[in-house]
This record gives structure tokens, sequence and C-alpha cells, in this order.
């Protein structure tokens, strides 16, 4: 049986990508989308129509795959959601 190795803390460091920081912010942007979406009951088209992408592909990055995302526009779409929220 292998050994078992602390955490960095980053899970794609630990797994040796070469992008890990900017992997783990955009995993901590889709984070904080999933929680602005369910603090403000929103419905996966009301939420897809503020950020401007369809139902099926937010509902992909909320599944994680976020990689052919940038970070800018993750961020984006979290400030369109948090946005309307203030409204």
């Amino acid at each position: 049986m292998g050994m078992i190795e602390a955490s960095s803390g980053n899970l794609y460091a630990d797994l040796g990508h070469t992008d890990a920081d900017t992997m783990q912010a955009k995993a901590q942007t889709v984070v904080a989308i999933h929680q602005a979406i369910e603090d403000q009951q929103l419905s996966l088209d009301s939420a897809a129509r503020l950020t401007g992408i369809s139902r099926d592909e937010l509902l992909a990055i909320l599944s994680g795959q976020f990689r052919d995302h940038t970070l800018s526009a993750l961020g984006r779409m979290q400030m369109e959601i948090h946005q309307c929220t203030k409204k």
C-alpha cells in the first residue's frame, strides 16, 4: 500500500497541473457562483439568462467542467448573479 501524503492545499498542484493556481481560483469562483444561485433560490434557467450562457453550459460549469472558461469569464458570471441579487 502506498504512503499517504499531506495535501498542499491545492488539489491541482498535488496532481501536477501546470496551471494549478488558476484552476484553484476557477474552482473557488464556481463554488461562489453555485452558492449565489442557491442563496437567491435561482433556477438554472434564470441563472443562465443572467450570465448569458445556456442552461446546459451553466450546468456543465457547476459540475466541474470549467477548464475551457477563463477566470475572467467565470468572475463576470459571478458578478452578474451578485448584481441581480442586490436589486
